[in-house]
């Protein structure tokens, strides 16, 4: 059972994570302007596959730490959701198979590196709700229609990311690795700013 100055301690590397990377949080949420209010249906699917970019190489990185993970990794996954937007939106397969993919995914060299990495995108699905109401609202879609990357886990995201943070706590008290955590997690917003600097050039 974690002690109450573990606890403690627990709180503390959350709020260590969310404070190191915030600034990162802050350009990365301007850099990926999909809440633009003139958003159009192409310049939506220019987002999704810059996202598609990033997640299949991030995810490949991912999946052999998969079991050490336990946090039922394959549920997880948001690369196959993004295929699954992109081809209602008409891209084909070839096209999707084609698309270029990120090179400069940070290496991961034990657990601590992983689940840092992994907090990035799954704290990215709180506000998928809030995007996923956008695209409703200007571009009619939705879960079902070319929108399901912004509701992986249903409309309450909040049990999958307690259950996540549980989980990195968890790592925390047992690997005593609580600054290659945040390093990691910084490393993945600077590599996923860099990947979308480069890959997105949406025009009105």
């Amino acid at each position: 059972m974690i002690s109450k100055e573990a606890l403690n301690s627990h709180v503390s590397i959350l709020e260590r994570i969310k404070q190191t990377t915030s600034g990162q949080h802050r350009r990365v949420e301007k850099l990926f302007n999909i809440l633009d209010p003139q958003l159009t249906i192409s310049q939506y699917n220019v987002w999704l596959e810059s996202l598609y970019g990033y997640y299949v190489p991030f995810e490949r990185a991912i999946e052999p730490w998969a079991e050490q993970l336990a946090i039922d990794w394959q549920q997880r996954r948001k690369a196959p959701l993004l295929k699954k937007d992109l081809e209602y939106l008409g891209v084909t397969p070839e096209r999707i198979a084609v698309l270029p993919h990120c090179s400069q995914i940070p290496e991961f060299k034990d657990i601590a590196s992983v689940i840092g990495a992994v907090y990035v995108f799954e704290g990215a699905t709180l506000g998928g709700r809030f995007i996923a109401n956008h695209l409703a609202n200007k571009l009619n879609l939705d879960s079902n229609s070319g929108a399901s990357f912004f509701l992986p886990y249903g409309s309450d995201p909040k049990p999958q990311w307690q259950f996540f943070q549980n989980r990195l706590l968890e790592i925390a008290d047992s690997v005593g690795e609580e600054d290659s955590i945040i390093a990691s997690a910084g490393a993945v917003f600077a590599s996923f700013e860099a990947w979308l600097a480069k890959s997105c050039h949406v025009s009105k």
